[in-house]
């Protein structure tokens, strides 16, 4: 893991020589309280040196592993050093995802999920991308993968996978409670989400052998996704958590967003 950018004027770096995925960690430069209360989390200048120019280097972000945190004052100086502090939790979480990928990379047969996005929710755009077409590089993964044939993705994803309601309440109790408390006070029941039918929970979804391919639910409503789509603090819909807690329990080995944009990287938190 690196918290820098090496990239020469020839587009290489000395990190190319191990042929390996490069982890980018981000070294805040604020304090962790602040990161902590900001919706944001990172200050733009972070934003842009830690995650955006490294992942265009092709590094992968591997979260926040310290913050500025001032030292002892020095009573003459009437000065306070800023030095960068490791947060242990941090440096863990950092660590399992490192091993994660090694643990991948070691494995012999693998079940990704692909989540297809669906803005801007027609069903002619399906999993639409400025500058991609999602439908042609997933199907393109899928032979990458030796995944077998099968309908085309345009007409697969017509079909619906169900988990019964009952998975959903039991899982939805592991996630942290006041999670659950805004569900149910922005949504109401989950009996009131369009996607489940009283019994089970329907999610678009095909099976190419061990690869899932869905496709992400609405976070809002269709009447106001345009708002809904973009607001940082806005509950996802119970079905939206519901989908991602099926996936969890498919027991996926990792878990591929195609396309843009979805709304996972705007839901509420870091």
């Amino acid at each position: 893991a690196t918290s820098l950018s090496g990239k020469g004027a020839d587009g290489t770096s000395p990190l190319d020589a191990g042929d390996v995925p490069v982890f980018q960690v981000a070294l805040g430069t604020s304090r962790q309280k602040a990161w902590a209360e900001a919706e944001r989390g990172l200050s733009p200048t972070d934003l842009a040196m830690h995650v955006v120019l490294p992942e265009v280097d092709g590094r992968i972000f591997a979260g926040v592993a310290s913050f500025k945190e001032p030292g002892k004052k020095d009573v003459d100086l009437e000065y306070s050093r800023f030095t960068h502090r490791p947060v242990p939790e941090r440096i863990t979480a950092i660590t399992e995802q490192v091993m994660g990928w090694i643990a991948l990379k070691k494995q012999n047969d693998k079940s990704p999920a692909i989540v297809l996005s669906t803005y801007p929710g027609k069903d002619w755009n399906m999993a639409h991308a400025v500058g991609l077409d999602a439908l042609a590089s997933t199907e393109a993964i899928l032979d990458d993968l030796a995944a077998p044939k099968g309908a085309p993705l345009k007409e697969a994803l017509q079909d619906t996978i169900s988990w019964p309601l009952s998975a959903y309440t039991a899982a939805l109790k592991t996630l942290p409670k006041q999670l659950q408390d805004d569900l149910q006070e922005a949504w109401g029941p989950i009996t009131d989400d369009p996607m489940c039918d009283g019994a089970d929970l329907r999610f678009p979804a095909t099976r190419r052998g061990a690869v899932l391919v869905a496709l992400q639910p609405e976070r809002g409503e269709m009447k106001t996704r345009e708002d809904d789509y973009h607001d940082l603090s806005r509950t996802p819909r119970h079905s939206y958590v519901a989908f991602y807690l099926w996936l969890r329990a498919q027991k996926i080995d990792a878990l591929i967003h195609v396309g843009a944009h979805g709304t996972l990287e705007w839901l509420p938190g870091k």
